[in-house]
Parts: C-alpha cells; sequence; structure tokens
C-alpha cells in the first residue's frame, strides 16, 4: 500500500480552486500513487480515476492554472509532485520489506483501519461496558459475601455516626425529608412541542442547519461563511 503526502499550504494553493477541481485534483493524486503511475494519469484511464472525469471546466482550471499539463495520451500531475514517491522507490522499498520479513528482522505491519473496525470496536465496548454493570453476589444486600459461610450471622445495623447532631436523650437527629419541588412550567407549551427538536438555521442563508453542526455552535454553514468571507 502507499501513501498519498500533501504539504500544509496545499488547501493555500487550491484556494482559488473550485469544489469540482479541488476533489479531481485530489482523487487523481491519490489514483496516481495507488497505481504507481508516477503522476502521469493515461486519458483512457481517466474515467477511474477520478469521481467525475466528465467535468470539463474542473479539467480546464487545473490545466489552466498549471496545477496539471496535458501530454498528449496523459495528463501529468505537477502541484505536489515533489513530495510523491516514485514508482521505482516504492517497488524497492517493498522488495526490502520482503526480504527482511524472511529474515525475521521485521515485525508484520497491522493492517490499515477501516470503517468495519471502528464499527467493531464500538460494539465490543459496549457489550463489555453492559457485562460490567451486571449484577453480582457483592450487590445482593442482605446475603453473605462468601458462599459457605450462611450460619455467619450479618451485622445490619447502621453504624453510629458521631458526625450528625445528638438530642438530649443521646439518639441522632434524624434526615428531614426533602420536600418535593413544584413542577416547571412550560409558558403554556405542550410537553410534546417542548421537547420536540427545533431545527437551527444558517444564518446567511437561512436554510436548516445539520445537526452535527447545530451541536457543535455552528450558526452558518462552512461554505456560507466561506463566500461571505471573500
Amino acid at each position: 500500500m502507499t501513501w498519498t503526502k500533501l504539504s500544509d499550504d496545499f488547501t493555500d494553493d487550491c484556494w482559488t480552486l473550485s469544489d469540482a477541481a479541488f476533489r479531481m485534483h485530489a482523487e487523481a493524486l491519490v489514483w496516481s500513487n495507488r497505481k504507481l503511475l508516477d503522476l502521469r494519469i493515461p486519458k483512457d484511464d481517466f474515467v477511474r480515476a477520478v469521481r467525475h472525469p466528465d467535468d470539463v471546466d474542473a479539467l480546464d482550471e487545473l490545466l489552466r492554472d498549471g496545477l496539471w499539463r496535458d501530454d498528449g495520451d496523459v495528463y501529468v500531475i505537477l502541484h505536489q509532485s515533489q513530495y510523491q514517491r516514485t514508482r521505482e522507490a516504492v517497488i524497492a522499498q517493498h522488495e526490502a520489506n520482503v526480504e527482511n520479513g524472511k529474515k525475521g528482522g521485521r515485525p508484520p505491519k497491522p493492517r490499515r483501519e477501516q470503517v468495519a473496525d471502528l464499527r467493531e470496536a464500538t460494539k465490543t465496548q459496549s457489550l463489555s461496558k453492559s457485562l460490567g454493570e451486571s449484577p453480582t453476589e457483592r450487590d445482593r444486600t442482605g446475603q453473605a459475601a462468601v458462599k459457605g459461610s450462611q450460619d455467619e450471622t450479618v451485622d445490619e445495623s447502621v453504624p453510629e455516626k458521631p458526625w450528625l447532631p445528638k438530642t438530649e436523650a443521646g439518639q441522632s437527629v434524624p434526615k428531614p425529608q426533602r420536600q418535593p419541588e413544584p413542577e416547571a412550567s412550560l409558558g403554556g407549551i405542550s410537553e410534546d412541542e417542548f421537547r420536540s427538536p427545533r431545527l437551527a438555521l444558517c444564518e446567511l442563508c437561512g436554510e436548516p442547519l445539520s445537526p452535527g453542526l447545530a451541536v457543535n455552535g455552528y450558526t452558518a454553514h462552512p461554505n456560507c461563511t466561506a463566500v461571505a468571507a471573500r
């Protein structure tokens, strides 16, 4: 498996690109490294390299801004090319890893984490938590903690609490009973209406925000904020 390396100013270089051109550029970089193409995407293979190969406007942006170059039968990716490993370097590294593995000098690498692995880990954690919260013999009041000692008398009397105030007879003052709290008023709104989720609206375009944005305190869509800042 290969990796695609991007510098921390990658988004700065692509700031003027449209979303479609940005995606096409990123997809082509990843595809080239995956297939060891040395950043030369064959036009016949372009339909498998990017999600929207027929987007002429996005392709023109990349060629016009100098990020790509049309070289006859292939598109050559120029932007970020200095950070990508060549086909020769990747193959040489793979062969060296295989040889080291045969000698026992390098432990096998763990496989890349997949989305399914994250879901399985979440299920395992939930199951472990459920089993950990199940009642045990220690939770059963009025029983001996160790089996076989049923004849032993268990002292269930309440120990004396010297920090509590005493009456004249030496007895502890009973704890006052908690008064029930009055029910909160909903201001004339029904309980179902009060509990129903309300959609937060973008303060720029007026469209509803997604639950994830609303929970994290966003008041506007990120795209609307970026457009307003230009």
